[in-house]
Order: structure tokens, then sequence, then C-alpha cells
């Protein structure tokens, strides 16, 4: 299994426009343990993808699990970044 250092490599996260660096650190952060979470359960993910709209004052994540040609997506919805990214990998758990 891969280390931290490198499982850090595996996940992108494209924040909203107007969002801080810092913002997007903690949420880059917070994907990562959410991966970690799943691969612990399910086994290693190529690759992760994190891609953060907002549409009025909800967050609408989606988020792309790739594992060789296979890319499973779900998309999250709250007012809270990091709920609604909780959301989508949930609702990418049971595919998975």
């Amino acid at each position: 299994m891969r280390n931290q250092q490198n499982h850090k490599e595996n996940i992108e996260v494209n924040a909203a426009a107007g969002m801080s660096d810092r913002q997007r650190e903690e949420l880059e952060a917070f994907a990562r343990y959410c991966a970690t979470r799943l691969e612990r359960e399910l086994g290693v993910i190529e690759a992760w993808s994190v891609k953060i709209e907002r549409y009025g004052r909800r967050a609408n994540p989606l988020v792309c699990a790739r594992d060789g040609e296979t890319c499973l997506e779900a998309r999250g919805s709250s007012a809270d970044n990091a709920l609604a990214i909780w959301d989508a990998m949930c609702r990418l758990e049971q595919p998975l």
C-alpha cells in the first residue's frame, strides 16, 4: 500500500472561485481523509478527483474515483463544503 506522502499525490482538488488558499488546503486534507478511510475498507484507488462547484449557497462537489479505465463519479450537496465532499464520498462507497 502506498505511503501517506504518495497518497497525497493521487488526490486532485479543484476549488470553487473565491476560496482562499487555506480553505482549499483544509478541503484537500479532508478529501484525503475521506479517500483514505474508503481505501482502508476497499483497497487502494489509483486516483481521486474532487471538483468543488458552488451554486448559490450550496456546494456541489463532483468526486471521481479512477482505477484503471474505470471512473466512478458521485455528486454531493450541502451548504458546507466539507459536508458536501463527505456526501459525495458516501455516495461513492456503495458502488466501489
